[in-house]
């Protein structure tokens, strides 16, 4: 019994993790794409991006969830 429960807990999805991983690496790749284009401001593109990142992770691990 406890090596299923054990088991069945290593081949669950951490959906937090899943999330921030999904959000962190949109981060990373729009703000490279903003640098490589010039954009400077970067105080209000990287508060722009991270909101960004989270709303599309979140709409993504909801869709994966279905």
């Amino acid at each position: 019994p406890y090596t299923t429960l054990f088991r069945s807990k290593a081949n669950e999805i951490d959906w937090e993790q899943r999330r921030y991983e999904i959000a962190k690496d949109l981060y990373v790749q729009t703000c490279q794409q903003a640098k490589l284009e010039g954009d400077n401001t970067a105080a209000d593109v990287f508060r722009s991006v991270a909101w960004l990142s989270r709303v599309a992770a979140d709409y993504l691990i909801e869709v994966l969830k279905k």
